[in-house]
Parts: C-alpha cells; structure tokens; sequence
C-alpha cells in the first residue's frame, strides 16, 4: 500500500490505483487496505465503486474511525444521495466533533439539500474550529493537495478542501 501511495505523490495516480487493488486482492479483509482504495478512487471517477467499499469497510470494523463516514459521505454525495451524505457526516462528527472539514461537507451537502440554515449552523461551527477555515485557511489547493479541477471530472466537486 506504501508503493501505492508514492505513486498517487508522483500523480500517477492510474498506477496507485492498480497497487492498491492489488493489495485487496492479496488481503481482501483488510479495513485499511479497503479504505485507502475507496478514498482514492472516489476522485477519480469511481464514486459508486468507492461507496461499496466504503460499505465493504464498514462491515469489516463496526468500531471505525471518523474518516470512514466521512469518506463514505463524500461519495454519497458525489453519487447524488445526499440525505445518506448528511447522516453519515452527522454519524462522522459524532466520532469526532471537532474536525472541521466534516462540519465543511455537512455544510456544502445541507446547501444541496436546500437546507440553508443547517448549512449555516454547520459553517458556522467549521470555522469556530481551532485551525479551521479562517480567512489564512487551507482552502484553497496547494501544491501538495490531492484535489483535482472540476474541468478533469463529470461529477461536482463538492467542496475546495481535500481529505
């Protein structure tokens, strides 16, 4: 999995993927192998293929950390179900109510929904976060980032900040 993480460093992102496919095949019930798949693909294109694993990951270790419903609610969202979106981040800031990007994407989902007072309420709490998004935040892309430009994909981007 290392290599495939090097590869998605190097942007050959199509070789990352391979790798990590792999990996599952050599290890098909390891949660993080099956997580680190999900995550990646979700941004390329493969947002229905990233919410089984998603799914998958989630039967293999019912105690899970907060970036699994995250992930899992960005391709929710990215698929169109957004109302399983909003739950699952609402299940992903319960794990850890202090990580802002999740109250970000609650934020972008609940405007999708049409729900802007929700919206507010959870932007609002984004950036009361200590080093959330204030006016010096992260954002917009860096050079480093993993984020993609909306003119490379069919599906919205839902948000500027990356996982």
């Amino acid at each position: 999995m290392a290599l495939g993480n090097l590869y998605f460093l190097l942007d050959e992102s199509e070789r990352g993927i391979k790798l990590r496919r792999k990996a599952i095949e050599l290890a098909p019930s390891d949660f993080v192998t099956v997580v680190g798949l999900a995550m990646r693909i979700k941004d390329f294109g493969q947002e229905q293929e990233a919410v089984d694993l998603f799914e998958q990951a989630m039967r293999l270790s019912p105690k899970h950390p907060w970036y699994l419903p995250f992930g899992y609610g960005l391709a929710l969202h990215l698929v169109g179900r957004k109302e399983e979106a909003a739950a699952t981040y609402q299940k992903a800031i319960g794990l850890s109510p202090k990580t802002a990007r999740i109250h970000a994407r609650l934020a972008a989902v609940s405007v999708d929904l049409d729900r802007m007072d929700e919206a507010r309420a959870a932007a609002d709490e984004a950036s009361k976060t200590p080093g959330s998004f204030s006016k010096k935040s992260n954002m917009r892309p860096t050079a480093n980032s993993n984020l993609r430009s909306s003119t490379t994909r069919s599906s919205p981007r839902i948000s500027a900040c990356a996982f």
